[in-house]
């Protein structure tokens, strides 16, 4: 630090004692105490001089001094893969503002970023760190290493499946839910029935629910929770259908051009307990009347075929719980 030419010098630290030097000696540092480092700087005094008449060399050098900033964590950082990190310490830099930042990141290669805050998405379960070289305004470096302080934890797998597989009649509206999720260590499972009812939940592993005696359709949702926090959620769709099903063709061929089976126009309906239909011609005419579902209209009215063309039916179908269905919709007769 000081590098003179003289019998003997004296040099002071601010209001410090003199310390004597001789004969060429070097002083190669100074460490500031704590006090001058909080102030910013120091003001260093050298007064040399050799033997005989030459006056005294005295010299004032003003030092500042840069503090190294204060950067640190709130450690430690917990994760679920992939997990998307901002790199967002506590900064304190007093006297002097920073020129340049260098962030490297180890995740399987080396990521480096030059931007105060970088932001990087670790892919991999495991434990990462991150090293820190800051240049200040005074063009001091300073160097941080800050070790395994991000822990990225498995995400869970959800995932479920129903018997039966996603429709019930509401004869029987219940599901066996069958849990099929990967998963780490000690997880909680919450099911969501879909019915907007806060009571029809379930934390157990593989529930059965059994749905409110109405059809409707359901999105039930699956969330699972590891022992790291990490969750996943899965959804699917069930039905829960009248309780009868009913096939209604939109087209028969009474004079055999088409399949056999085709000929007739004929209902099929399960679980009924009763069953009336009525067909309507353009003209709203009814040509055929029944509510025996074992009976077919044949495309004739009084023995007469009915010309080809498009015919209205309106169904009334009596389930065995006593709900009653209506159906309406338009057949087409082909010749």
């Amino acid at each position: 630090l000081l590098n003179y030419n003289a019998k003997e010098a004296f040099y002071k630290i601010d209001s410090e004692a003199p310390i004597h030097l001789t004969n060429n000696e070097r002083i190669e540092s100074i460490i500031p105490n704590s006090q001058q480092v909080a102030k910013g700087g120091v003001m260093l005094q050298l007064l040399a001089r050799n033997d005989g008449l030459c006056q005294p060399i005295k010299l004032d050098f003003a030092v500042k001094i840069s503090q190294k900033a204060n950067i640190n964590f709130e450690l430690p950082v917990n994760g679920c893969v992939p997990f998307k990190y901002k790199i967002s310490p506590n900064y304190s830099v007093t006297n002097s503002g920073v020129k340049s930042y260098n962030w490297t990141i180890i995740d399987k290669k080396v990521v480096t970023s030059t931007l105060a805050e970088p932001t990087h998405t670790f892919s991999e379960i495991g434990s990462y760190g991150v090293n820190l070289k800051l240049v200040n305004n005074d063009n001091c470096v300073f160097d941080y290493n800050f070790e395994n302080f991000i822990n990225v934890n498995p995400t869970p797998e959800a995932a479920f499946n129903t018997i039966p597989d996603y429709f019930v009649s509401v004869l029987d509206p219940s599901f066996q839910f069958i849990n099929e999720s990967k998963t780490q260590g000690k997880s909680t499972y919450n099911w969501n029935f879909g019915t907007n009812n806060i009571n029809h939940k379930s934390s157990l592993s593989n529930p059965k629910f059994v749905y409110p005696s109405d059809t409707g359709k359901f999105m039930v949702s699956l969330l699972v929770t590891n022992e790291f926090g990490c969750n996943a959620t899965a959804f699917k769709y069930l039905n829960v259908g009248p309780d009868i099903k009913i096939f209604i063709p939109n087209a028969f061929t009474p004079d055999l051009k088409g399949p056999e089976q085709n000929a007739t126009f004929n209902i099929i309906v399960f679980n009924q307990k009763a069953f009336e239909i009525v067909i309507i011609n353009r003209w709203g005419e009814v040509v055929y009347k029944s509510s025996d579902i074992n009976q077919g209209w044949d495309g004739t009215l009084g023995g007469n075929n009915c010309l080809p063309g498009v015919y209205v039916y309106k169904i009334k179908v009596t389930s065995k719980t006593g709900k009653t269905y209506d159906y309406s919709g338009t057949v087409n007769l082909i010749r």
